[in-house]
């Protein structure tokens, strides 16, 4: 067990989610799939890798245990490390040389106290948020909406919260799409 905060001994927790977070598996998986023998930066995991991947492990637990609703800590926990490989050219040199860097990632079981209302990154179900319909989120939803411009903003009501994004119910139409928290905003 591991947690970066207390940990009350006298409540009851519960199992919320098992197998939470990056297991190597599923990158050693992506890898033998992937035709370089690399994770593509489009793929989706690469996405999830980079939720989840922290300078330090205080940081990867709080990615992982946050990314659950309810959740308080870890239990079973893994912790991995990645190492990223970026080329740059040392144009004195005329040379082409490989920077790094290191991170970490978790998986594990989380554990924490089952509410109808827990909350991800400051949003809860049922919460009424508004957002911006631009050209990233066209890429990532597509065109749902009839009269759907550029840089107007949209209503809806959330109801239902994943580890990086959450289901909107939009108040005009009858849609459901799912945005990212960081393009939200309650009101």
């Amino acid at each position: 067990m591991i947690s970066t905060r207390n940990v009350e001994t006298d409540m009851a927790y519960d199992n919320i989610k098992t197998y939470a977070g990056i297991d190597k598996k599923q990158i050693e998986n992506e890898i033998a799939a992937s035709r370089k023998g690399r994770i593509s930066r489009k793929s989706p995991l690469a996405k999830e890798i980079n939720t989840f991947k922290a300078k330090t492990l205080n940081e990867c637990v709080d990615n992982v245990v946050k990314s659950v609703a309810g959740g308080e800590f870890l239990k079973n926990a893994r912790f991995y490390y990645v190492i990223e490989y970026r080329p740059s050219f040392n144009a004195g040199t005329m040379s082409r040389d490989f920077s790094t860097s290191v991170n970490y990632i978790a998986s594990g079981d989380v554990w924490g106290v089952k509410t109808a209302n827990a909350d991800i990154k400051g949003f809860r179900a049922n919460d009424n948020v508004i957002f911006t319909y631009d050209k990233e989120l066209k890429k990532s939803i597509g065109k749902v909406f009839s009269t759907g411009e550029l840089n107007q903003q949209y209503e809806g009501t959330i109801i239902e919260l994943k580890s990086t994004t959450a289901m909107i119910k939009l108040k005009e139409a009858t849609a459901v799409v799912e945005i990212p928290y960081t393009k939200l905003t309650k009101f």
